[in-house]
């Protein structure tokens, strides 16, 4: 018996549960939120009620015989770009009743272990909290501000999968979540919906990092740029995006080092984060659209020789562009972010 029972065990496929680490695809985690404010009503968006998640997130993988059996959603990093800005008008002729900003908003999220089926998918029980940010309501003439940190949501059900990719697994599911605000200075209750997809994938690298900040543009909020796609130069797929950015037209543009430590320095009406003594610059220039633009990121053919992206390599990119209905210099900049590539 005790044969039978150690052969039964030596037979089982050998299990290994290990945290992966995934980069947010932004593009793809796109989200909607709603707040309603009670006995005031609805707010509304400036320039809308949509922002994008950007970051990592970590989940612990169990795997058996080369398929994964359950996970568990362990810690989120995601900074809402843009953040959130809203309004209740006053009557014609009249200022707004309410104004509503939130700077600095990072979201987690966690789960319990969950089952993921042979086909890859799964629904989790997920909460979100919101890491740190504060949240500015101006109400009447009287502006107040709320620490939103460790504000958490009630679970609600995930419905997602976890796929092979090419440089490791791909996640996505489709969340909701709400939270309940009351801030003591303004007497205001304030409900928070938000609904969206939280998108990612595994990478040869860390994964990129924002770096420097810059100023807001005539958008109302300042730009923000993200790496999509794989960091293997191999593969040759990475995407320069960046957003919220008015409909005109910029170029990105990338060197082998930051500015001034990564603090950056000032230029016209934003910051320059990256050289300043080495620039490449991507031609010809994009226009802008919905509020963003893109850029394809074509390794093999680098404007010049001396800004050739190879493997073990780190580069700084970030985007210029016009923005005429804002400042006296009519431009600006997004932050910058820092992408390391492997082979």
């Amino acid at each position: 018996m005790f044969l039978v029972v150690l052969c039964a065990l030596l037979a089982r496929p050998a299990t290994a549960q290990v945290e992966h680490e995934f980069v947010i695809d932004r593009r793809a985690s796109h989200w909607n939120w709603s707040v309603h404010i009670q006995n005031l009503g609805n707010l509304v968006g400036t320039p809308d009620e949509t922002f994008d998640l950007d970051g990592r997130f970590w989940v612990e993988l169990t795997e058996s015989g080369g398929t994964v059996q359950d996970g568990r959603y362990v810690v989120m990093l995601a900074p809402a770009i843009p953040g959130i800005r809203a309004y209740i008008p006053g009557s014609p002729g009249y200022p707004n009743i309410l104004d509503v900003w939130t700077e600095g908003l990072v979201f987690s999220v966690d789960s319990p272990t969950f089952s993921v089926a042979g086909d890859g998918s799964f629904t989790a029980d997920m909460t979100v909290a919101v890491m740190s940010g504060e949240l500015h309501t101006l109400f009447l003439g009287t502006e107040s501000v709320m620490d939103l940190s460790s504000v958490m949501s009630a679970p609600n059900p995930m419905n997602g999968t976890v796929t092979a990719g090419p440089d490791g697994y791909h996640m996505e599911g489709f969340m909701l979540a709400l939270f309940d605000f009351y801030d003591p200075v303004s007497g205001l209750y304030a409900t928070l919906n938000m609904n969206g997809y939280m998108v990612g994938d595994e990478t040869c690298t860390s994964g990129p990092v924002n770096v420097c900040s810059t100023e807001a543009n005539s958008t109302g909020a300042a730009a923000h740029i993200s790496a999509l796609g794989s960091y293997e130069v191999s593969h040759n797929s990475l995407e320069l995006y960046a957003a919220p950015v008015p409909n005109e037209y910029g170029i990105f543009f990338y060197s082998p080092t930051s500015a001034n430590g990564g603090n950056g320095i000032p230029l016209g009406d934003g910051r320059l984060c990256i050289g300043p003594g080495t620039l490449h610059r991507l031609y010809p220039p994009v226009l802008g659209s919905g509020l963003a633009m893109t850029r394809a990121l074509d390794l093999a053919s680098p404007p010049s020789p001396a800004a050739q992206i190879t493997a073990g390599s780190t580069w700084y990119f970030q985007a210029w562009f016009r923005d005429p209905a804002a400042g006296s210099s009519g431009f600006n900049l997004s932050n910058a972010i820092e992408v390391p590539f492997c082979p």
